[in-house]
């Protein structure tokens, strides 16, 4: 497990969630959640726009806490909104990987 994805309150934890190309670590015991960095898994690309504003929906309800190391990519790379929608719905299927998002 890496240091990333433990809370940094409980000291357990493996989950993270996506917002867009950003990862957050989360820990839902503790309520919290802190910023692992942008682009380090490449799980992101599995998602829609839809999951992203899902996770997002999610994050709010945690409180932010300070990461044991600062972000990966530095720390103005993670935010817990997803990019504003493009007016067009990602169409991107789990199942397809070849489908581009838009």
């Amino acid at each position: 497990m890496s240091v990333t994805s433990v809370c940094p309150r409980c000291r357990t934890g493996d989950e993270y969630l996506n917002v867009g190309r950003c990862h957050w670590g989360v820990c839902r015991p503790c309520g919290t959640r802190w910023p692992i960095g942008a682009n380090v898994f490449s799980s992101w690309r599995d998602e829609t726009e839809d999951d992203w504003w899902r996770n997002a929906a999610t994050l709010e309800r945690l409180e932010e806490v300070e990461p044991h190391e600062p972000p990966l990519g530095g720390p103005e790379t993670c935010r817990s909104r997803p990019p504003p929608r493009s007016g067009a719905r990602a169409t991107r299927s789990r199942s397809d990987p070849a489908t581009p998002h838009r």
